[in-house]
């Protein structure tokens, strides 16, 4: 019996931090991430990039061997258009001074951006191409 109301105490608990973060988002704290429609995946073949948008965000949309991936579209360097960068594999090189990314993580993997991009989760609703921001 002790492991039933164990289990009980641990569901209750999850239940009410669940109920008080949307409360707090409710109130205007922090917002409560939400996927975006933002591209069809019929428009974004292997090996290409698309310029989307969601929200006030410009996110850059990969297409690696299939599968999408989303990052930021501002080079951490100088502010170049990931998008309109180079793909070769999971890297894109930055168009204007070279940086390089890898677009599944957003991690810099090649100088000279000083740091890494937000990456976004993606996902694929029939033909809908979903970003979460």
């Amino acid at each position: 019996m002790g492991k039933r109301v164990a289990t009980a105490v641990a569901d209750a608990s999850r239940f009410a931090l669940a109920q008080a973060v949307k409360v707090l988002c409710a109130q205007g704290g922090a917002p409560m991430p939400a996927y975006v429609k933002v591209a069809k995946s019929s428009e974004i073949g292997p090996g290409t990039a698309k310029l989307v948008e969601a929200g006030s965000k410009k996110i850059a949309l990969f297409n690696v061997e299939g599968s999408l991936h989303a990052i930021d579209d501002t080079c951490t360097h100088r502010g170049g258009p990931l998008s309109e960068g180079m793909l070769v594999g999971n890297e894109v090189t930055c168009p204007w001074h070279g940086a390089v990314f890898d677009v599944t993580t957003g991690d810099v993997v090649g100088p000279p951006a000083p740091s890494s991009v937000t990456s976004y989760r993606v996902r694929i609703e029939d033909d809908d191409v979903e970003v979460e921001i």
